[in-house]
């Protein structure tokens, strides 16, 4: 953040681009891995959001069928 701070970016909202940072290596490297470990989040939150609903629907199936 300092790093962007100082070069004048990171407020954009929505763009993903280094700008004039793109040719400092030490930036693109921390860069690159944010952007992998975002990426890796994101495809968690998506599979536990998706077995939540599996998960969800399991249940209340069990629960309809249950017999009073």
């Amino acid at each position: 953040m300092a790093i962007e701070r100082e070069a004048g970016l990171g407020q954009e909202v929505g763009s993903n681009r280094p700008g004039r940072l793109s040719h400092c290596p030490h930036y693109m490297r921390l860069y690159k891995t944010f952007r992998k470990t975002h990426l890796v989040i994101a495809a968690g939150n998506m599979f536990a959001m998706a077995a939540t609903s599996l998960h969800l629907y399991y249940v209340a199936t069990k629960l309809c069928s249950v017999t009073l």
